[in-house]
């Protein structure tokens, strides 16, 4: 099974979200529901056309793309086109800590630290700390 290209980044979900970038934005009543049901909002970055996944309701934001990690890194175009994007999530946010890892990593991670950690801001902190430890084929920090 092939895992997403995962994105951990070190700005709560509701920044993200109101930052002006996320296409669309959810409105607060939106965000609201988000946070009842456990759910993920659907956009993409302005001027870009990678679709994504995102946990807005958190002390940190996390991100999913459509793209499998395996076929990342098995094909040079989706890496240029995946390496575009980060370019732009970069440029957009220039000062936040962003890591680039495997779905599978993330999930070994919420089974130490729960399935909402992402809500916790001393469990999201932890997670910086940890990734370091893990196989670095398997996660990057975006620079």
């Amino acid at each position: 099974m092939s895992h997403a290209v995962t994105y951990v980044l070190k700005i709560e979900g509701k920044l993200f979200n109101t930052s002006g970038e996320l296409q669309p934005a959810a409105t607060d009543d939106e965000l609201g529901l988000l946070s009842e049901t456990d759910s993920t909002w659907d956009g993409t970055l302005r001027n870009t056309t990678l679709l994504f996944n995102a946990e807005l309701t958190g002390a940190v934001t996390i991100i999913w793309l459509a793209t499998k990690y395996s076929v990342f890194l098995d094909r040079a175009d989706v890496r240029i086109e995946v390496s575009d994007w980060e370019n732009n999530l970069r440029r957009i946010f220039p000062k936040i800590r962003i890591v680039r890892l495997d779905e599978l990593l993330l999930q070994e991670w919420e089974k130490r630290a729960g399935e909402f950690w992402f809500r916790n801001a001393g469990l999201a902190e932890r997670f910086y700390d940890w990734i370091t430890s893990q196989p670095r084929e398997s996660w990057a920090t975006i620079e």
